[in-house]
């Protein structure tokens, strides 16, 4: 008889379902093909949700466990060691990239670039 694991939660449920999975595959897996396997390994719990997989692989990415490929499709990597392998400049520049990115995508009027009318219209004379 097999033993049953006993989990905290379902996010950790959910990332050791993609760790076993990941770890028969050496090419790149697509995430439809994870989803799949998650839920066909964890049953119907209503406790799993689209938010809860979404979470465990975010979590696999940012420690190192998953790396991205391309959208969509990740693959194996090599785990904390990634993340301490890289240098303290590496990392403050990749967060002031990704602060920059997110920026951009918030920031859709350039205050600058105003006319006369414009800037009448929104009081900023």
């Amino acid at each position: 008889m097999e033993k049953a694991m006993v989990f905290k939660s379902m996010t950790a449920e959910v990332k050791y379902l993609i760790m076993e999975y990941m770890s028969e595959r050496k090419d790149a897996v697509g995430r439809a093909e994870l989803v799949q396997y998650v839920k066909g390994n964890v049953g119907a719990d209503e406790r799993l949700t689209d938010g809860v997989i979404a979470g465990a692989l975010k979590v696999l990415l940012a420690d190192g466990e998953l790396v991205t490929v391309q959208r969509g499709c990740y693959q194996l990597g090599d785990g904390k060691a990634q993340e301490t392998g890289r240098s303290s400049f590496d990392r403050i520049y990749a967060i002031c990239n990704k602060f920059k990115s997110d920026l951009d995508r918030a920031c859709t009027v350039n205050l600058l670039t105003f006319t006369g009318d414009k800037k009448e219209l929104y009081d900023l004379m």
